[in-house]
């Protein structure tokens, strides 16, 4: 048992005190119980935060951290200081950077914080000047000699300014991790009490991604607060985050709190839900204003067809190299260097084939990615990793300064190769690494609106990060499979193996979207007969035979199969011939007759 492991120290201000005892008597008294029933455990896993995050906010003795994001002792760096700002930080933070492996950051500021309480540092120093009895020139801190009269104590006009204040400060400090793989900011609102993430939007639709790994979420419960102005019944938005985790985003949960300074009330009942299941986050009514009642649900309508969200909207480019350098859009035809060729069995048809080894990549005119929305989509199957730190995929870079420089990349992080998004000095890393010899759908997202940076693997979400910054810089050619940029800085790093069906939008593209046009092979809906045209992302080509079309499908039009030679038949679906992949077949049917096949998969028919 541990009985001597914590040291206190304290210095007592007696003024406002009863001289017999002081509050830090019952500190030391309780301290004592503490460490009668203090878990071992703790520290027996060593100094190393176990979730490797550090968190930095306000000192205000209201801000449960623990609690609020449902943290566990040995987890998480908490650094306070008044305002919870970046320069007071910064020497805790170098140490818990390079000493302590933490690899994420959180800044979270708050309304009603006592730096709100004033505008300038006069009055701070004029408050300084009355209490001491000293003129402002010899106001001076001990030991540093640092004077007051030249310092900033930060005061907080604007929540959302400070944080992104903070967040452009953390780049001029280049002993701090630029490289970090998520800085996540938050304001917390306590009147009423709610979590914001900086940039995103407080209601918004959070759809499930495809992995079980992201399944649990932790909650914030926030009780009764001391202030008068909060003694009225106030409702709490809830922005859970899955800390064993860091790229998954959770849906919110409403609760009530309870009276202040009454006993606590049991807690609301609530319904039931699924972290899978497709949820839709409720935006509550501004502060000290009447609820409005709820609208009426309009009546549960049949299905009326399979919903799929596959669309061709904001499509600036799309190469689908079967055979051609040539874009879709007849906008931007790349121009090939050093003579890369194609390769016949592509994910869809044929594929561009990069050799790295005689500096093959292919170019193009600017397309307008700088400060705008963007996708960028594409099937990479790599069969080398001849560069020693990045494998270029696409970028829009002249010279690497910050947010000036698109770098799309397969990066090399010692033990695994992964997707990476960066602009320079806003940098976003997956967590997944991308296998040689297989195809691998990839995914780079940036949304305008909310400065997010996402990037996903297979259609699932392995990268979430907020830029400070849209992607700035001058027009320029845009670059595949080679990013002459940021030679100078990482070296070569040209791509080796095969790329397939690339494509770019000018806008932030869903998760769902993005899971489609990762898992969804093929998609016929019959609706343009007597043409079969595949719906879905790959476009496959199709033949039939002895078919015919009739109105009375399940969803508008069907195909009719009218005797026994009849069929139809879609070529190049490569996902169903993966091995050891999983895939569902899901088709609608009205059988004229208890025999026949329904589907056969075949690499030989």
């Amino acid at each position: 048992m541990y009985t001597n492991d914590i040291l206190l120290a304290a210095v007592l201000d007696s003024s406002n005190l009863p001289p017999a005892k002081s509050f830090i008597d019952n500190c030391c008294t309780n301290n004592v119980k503490f460490t009668q029933t203090y878990d071992e455990n703790i520290y027996d896993n060593g100094v190393i935060p176990s979730k490797h995050l550090v968190i930095i906010c306000c000192m205000d003795a209201r801000l449960d951290i623990f609690r609020m994001l449902g943290l566990q002792p040995g987890e998480a760096h908490i650094i306070r200081n008044g305002g919870g700002r970046i320069r007071d930080a910064v020497r805790s933070l170098i140490c818990s950077q390079t000493l302590f492996q933490t690899k994420e950051l959180m800044i979270i500021h708050h309304t009603d914080c006592g730096f709100t309480y004033f505008s300038s540092n006069d009055q701070i120093l004029a408050s300084l000047m009355v209490q001491t009895g000293t003129l402002k020139s010899n106001l001076i801190l001990p030991r540093s000699r640092y004077q007051f009269d030249k310092s900033d104590f930060m005061p907080v006009v604007d929540i959302e300014q400070s944080i992104r204040d903070d967040l452009a400060e953390y780049k001029q400090y280049p002993m701090l991790n630029q490289n970090i793989i998520r800085r996540q900011s938050l304001t917390l609102d306590i009147s009423p009490i709610s979590t914001t993430q900086i940039g995103v939007r407080s209601s918004s639709k959070i759809r499930p991604l495809n992995d079980d790994k992201f399944s649990s979420a932790t909650t914030f419960d926030h009780h009764s607060l001391p202030r008068e102005r909060l003694s009225k019944r106030s409702s709490i938005v809830t922005h859970s985050l899955n800390l064993s985790h860091p790229y998954q985003q959770h849906h919110r949960q409403v609760r009530q709190l309870p009276q202040p300074r009454q006993p606590r009330q049991p807690p609301q009942p609530r319904q039931a839900r699924q972290a899978r299941q497709l949820l839709q986050a409720r935006q509550l009514p501004q502060a000290r204003q009447a609820r409005q009642p709820p609208q009426a649900r309009p009546a549960r309508q049949p299905p009326q067809q399979n919903q799929t969200w596959i669309s061709s909207s904001g499509l600036l480019a799309k190469w689908t190299f079967n055979g051609t350098f040539h874009d879709e859009m007849n906008t931007y035809t790349a121009i090939a260097m050093n003579n890369p060729s194609f390769i016949s069995n592509g994910y869809v048809n044929r594929a561009l084939v990069l050799n790295a080894t005689s500096n093959q990549y292919l170019y193009t005119s600017y397309i307008p990615l700088i400060n705008a929305s963007f996708t960028v989509e594409l099937w990479l199957y790599p069969t080398g990793w001849p560069s020693p730190i990045d494998h270029a995929i696409l970028g829009l870079c002249t010279n690497p300064s910050n947010d000036q420089c698109l770098h799309l990349t397969i990066r090399n992080f010692t033990s695994i190769h992964s997707l990476y998004m960066s602009f320079a000095g806003d940098n976003c890393e997956s967590n997944e690494s991308v296998p040689l010899n297989t195809w691998t759908h990839a995914a780079f997202v940036f949304d305008k609106v909310t400065l997010a940076m996402s990037i996903y693997r297979n259609g699932n979400l392995v990268g979430y990060c907020i830029s400070a910054l849209p992607l700035q810089g001058i027009e320029n050619n845009v670059t595949i499979g080679y990013i002459p940029g940021i030679v100078a800085v990482y070296g070569s790093n040209f791509f080796q193996g095969y790329i397939d069906q690339l494509t770019i939008v000018n806008r932030a593209k869903s998760a769902c979207e993005i899971l489609d046009d990762a898992t969804l092979a093929t998609y016929y809906d019959f609706d343009n007969s007597p043409i079969l045209n595949d719906s879905g992302p790959n476009s496959l080509p199709s033949t039939s035979q002895f078919v015919s079309f009739t109105s009375s499908g399940y969803s508008s039009k069907a195909i009719s199969f009218n005797n026994s030679t009849s069929y139809l038949q879609i070529s190049g679906l490569t996902g169903l011939g993966t091995t050891n992949k999983s895939f569902s077949i899901s088709p609608w049917i009205r059988p004229h007759s208890l025999w026949g096949t329904i589907v056969f998969v075949s690499s030989t028919a």
